[in-house]
């Protein structure tokens, strides 16, 4: 358990693009597995008081454990500065490698990122037991993770994102533009009409191949088919790839984060 006195645990996730933090409630022995509040921000936004006006009541006096997981040194220095002085009295902490409650069987642990460690251990907390797992997290790269059927890490597949193939493909060349990613996903028609829906179409059904290939490799081990976890602030791109054995889960890594702390971290 994070602490004795503290009845809430804010889960923070600061990715590369975007900070997002969840408020968890102390039950009679660990926290909540669902969060009862959260909030999303933009990196480029201030870190300031309307963060905390969304998670914390004014009239509150409840003791918050702060458990933060980043791969972002300069956001997390700002949020760190900006918690230890609005909130002094509060535990403050940032998550190392060494206090995530998975065991890994990978060159060296300590490079692998803490996101990737903290999806598969809030996978390991949701999945059919013995079954192995694989863990997508589409967010600025996208990750594929293998956990084994005993729970442990195994490592994975890194390869950029969609808004980051994007970007790159219009900074690259003088002639292709930069596409807007935000509308809906329908791909019934992969044939572009146009350079922008053919660059769109092109980079989803790229992304979407390129995790159905890794996901077939690991799968042609195993004995039985895995189950695969999605998640990620892109996660919606892939919402096709709908199969009996897929599920998609928002808060995979703050639910790391609690299942972590819920172990003494």
């Amino acid at each position: 358990m994070t602490s004795k006195a503290s009845k809430v645990l804010m889960a923070v996730d600061i990715g590369n693009t975007a900070l997002k933090i969840y408020r968890y409630e102390l039950g009679e022995s660990n926290y909540s597995q669902f969060p009862t509040r959260s909030v999303r921000q933009s990196n480029q936004q201030p870190v300031d008081e309307s963060l905390l006006d969304q998670l914390i009541p004014q009239e509150s006096n409840d003791s918050v454990a702060w458990r933060v997981s980043s791969v972002n040194d300069s956001i997390e220095r700002k949020f760190r500065q900006f918690i230890t002085h609005a909130r002094a009295a509060d535990d403050y902490r940032r998550l190392t490698n060494d206090a995530i409650s998975i065991s890994a069987n990978v060159e060296d642990v300590s490079q692998v990122g803490i996101d990737r460690l903290l999806a598969a251990a809030g996978a390991n907390g949701l999945r059919k037991a013995d079954n192995a797992t694989i863990v997508v997290d589409a967010g600025s790269a996208v990750t594929v993770d293998f956990i084994s059927q005993d729970g442990v890490f195994q490592g994975g597949v890194i390869f950029p994102g969609i808004a980051m193939q994007a970007r790159v493909l219009a900074e690259s060349t003088e002639r292709l533009p930069a596409i807007d990613l935000s509308g809906e996903m329908n791909l019934e028609d992969v044939i572009g009409k146009s350079t922008t829906s053919a660059i769109r179409n092109g980079l989803i059904v790229g992304q979407h191949g390129a995790v159905r290939e890794v996901v077939a490799r690991i799968s042609q081990s195993l004995e039985r088919e895995p189950q695969v976890f999605i998640t990620g602030g892109d996660m919606r791109f892939f919402e096709v790839l709908t199969k009996s054995n897929v599920a998609f889960v928002e808060d995979l890594v703050p639910l790391g984060i609690v299942l972590s702390s819920s172990q003494g971290s």
